[in-house]
């Protein structure tokens, strides 16, 4: 406070200002919030007793046990618990950002 030179209505002025400014953001960050695919999928989790073997994954020897969390999801916005259990068998890095391309074979 003593750089800034704030007495004592300058540094309420000051904080005012700071905390506006803060609700500001926090309300726009929570109206342009993104989907969160990992609550999508404890949601799925909770649903199905967080048994992750479906139809399309069967025949892939994901165990849910062993296989870490690394949550997808398919075209039509669908949560996984991993590539493996989207029933993927191959990915491939694309792109200047190395987006990863999950191929269903």
């Amino acid at each position: 406070m003593r750089k800034l030179r704030l007495n004592g209505r300058r540094a309420a002025y000051y904080v005012l200002i700071a905390s506006s400014l803060n609700t500001g953001l926090f309300m726009a960050k929570s109206m342009l919030g993104c989907h969160s695919v990992v609550n999508s999928v404890g949601r799925i989790g909770i649903a199905n007793g967080f048994n992750f073997t479906r139809e399309c994954n069967i025949a892939c020897g994901c165990d849910d046990d062993t296989t870490k969390l690394y949550p997808v999801c398919d075209t039509a916005g669908n949560a996984y618990y991993s590539p493996c259990h989207a029933g993927c068998r191959h990915a491939e890095a694309y792109g200047e950002d190395k987006l990863v391309n999950l191929i269903l074979i």
